[in-house]
């Protein structure tokens, strides 16, 4: 009876690990939810990052990443305002801190 319980237990623990693992595959401390939108059609834009809560950022960073931004690419997103005037004008200039695909 001990050692099926033991069995149980160890079990309930790895499947609950499993799941955890599988529905937040992020590297990112404090990460957010984005997906990429290619604004280059504006003036003065680029690629911008669609955020959960529908808010609009524009990294001033990107490149010093090894992403490739394609349109409606799901990411996970860690990053901080900055102190840069936009040219485009759509979001808040932010630099990002981190960066990964989701």
């Amino acid at each position: 009876m001990k050692k099926t319980t033991l069995i149980l237990i160890i079990l309930i623990s790895v499947l609950t690990f499993c799941f955890e693992s599988c529905t937040k595959n992020n590297v990112c401390d404090q990460a957010v939810k984005g997906v990429f939108k290619d604004y280059t059609g504006l003036d003065g834009c680029g690629w911008v990052i669609v955020l959960e809560d529908n808010s609009v950022i524009e990294p001033s960073n990107l490149q010093d990443f090894m992403i490739i931004p394609q349109e409606n690419k799901k990411i996970w997103l860690s990053y901080e305002n900055a102190p840069l005037a936009s040219i485009c004008m759509v979001g808040q200039v932010v630099i990002i801190k981190c960066i990964s695909e989701r």
